[in-house]
């Protein structure tokens, strides 16, 4: 006798997430682009699809999925990154400038808040630049 094939319903779906982040690794800046899913749930029954613990007996569940890719970043990755992000403004055009000429890329602006003593230890400092990287507001929240 021939065994039929059981229907499953979805009970859990995930998202896709995606990430890029540039690197530079012995004197190569790189492109870090990394995508994850994570599992899905299955369940075989309609009426029980919303009881998660009906699943995990008559369902299945979906291995996490994680996909890393490592290249040598270009200028186009670079003004794309700047185009979707303009806080890493900044860095792009270090970045760039790094790329056509060969040379060190800017360190990391430093940050200093000079009266840090008198904020208390539940307080959110948010910072905001300009395209150049010029400070353009400081933000202090309690939370």
């Amino acid at each position: 006798m021939k065994e039929q094939e059981q229907t499953f319903f979805k009970i859990v779906s995930s998202e896709v997430s995606v990430h890029r982040d540039f690197q530079l690794v012995a004197g190569k800046l790189l492109k870090i682009d990394v995508v994850q899913k994570g599992p899905e749930m299955f369940c075989a029954d309609s009426i029980d699809a919303a009881v998660v613990a009906k699943a995990l007996k008559a369902g299945k569940i979906s291995k996490p999925f994680t996909s890393i890719n490592v290249t040598e970043a270009t200028e186009d990755d670079l003004k794309a990154a700047k185009a979707i992000r303009p806080e890493l403004a900044p860095n792009v055009e270090g970045w760039i400038k790094f790329l056509k000429d060969g040379a060190t890329p800017p360190p990391p602006l430093r940050i200093e808040i000079v009266n840090a003593s008198e904020l208390q230890k539940d307080t959110v400092v948010t910072l905001r630049r300009d395209e150049s990287g010029k400070l353009t507001a400081a933000t202090a929240v309690k939370v």
